[in-house]
Formats: structure tokens, C-alpha cells, sequence
């Protein structure tokens, strides 16, 4: 079974950056911890301050089932919600 990647990206409102950011922050400290986790990176546009990606890379869709269930996924998707204007997540399976 090929690994999974999962890139996000999250645009932040006005103003919510620093918010944003340190709630990214936290839910990456805590899903690199995660067994399956392979890659679990963080990166905002160099041109543009509110928009954000997540660049995560699974090694199976059961841990990202596992993931999507942890009490910190679970307090991200809470937390994040009201500072976004809008959130794009895709899923890639690897080619080997």
C-alpha cells in the first residue's frame, strides 16, 4: 500500500494570522506523534500572510482515520473553523 499525502491550504481572515498560525502550530506538535504520521509540515505563502498550507504525508488511510479522530484534530477543527475564510484539503496516493 502506497503513502498518502494530504496537502491544505487555509486562508485566514484579516487579522487572524497570528491566531491561525499558533492553532497550526499545536496540532502539528501533536500529529507528528501520531504512529503513521510520516511528514507533517507547516508553511505560509511568502506573498501573502493569511494563506497557510499543511503538507502532511500518511503512510495508510487508516492512520489517517485515526488521525481525524484524535482529541487534538478534534480541537483544531473547533479552534481553526472561525478564523478561516476558506480551507482546501486534497488526498494523493504516492506513486512509487
Amino acid at each position: 500500500m502506497s503513502a498518502i499525502a494530504v496537502p491544505a491550504e487555509l486562508k485566514a481572515k484579516s487579522g487572524k494570522e497570528q491566531q491561525t498560525l499558533d492553532v497550526l502550530l499545536e496540532v502539528m506538535r501533536h500529529s507528528r506523534k501520531e504512529e503513521g504520521c510520516l511528514l507533517y509540515n507547516l508553511h505560509q505563502a511568502q506573498d501573502d500572510p493569511q494563506t497557510f498550507m499543511l503538507y502532511e504525508l500518511w503512510s495508510d488511510q487508516q492512520s489517517i482515520d485515526r488521525h481525524i479522530e484524535t482529541a487534538h484534530y478534534k480541537a483544531y477543527r473547533s479552534s481553526i473553523e472561525p478564523l478561516l475564510h476558506d480551507r482546501q484539503v486534497m488526498k494523493w496516493n504516492q506513486i512509487d
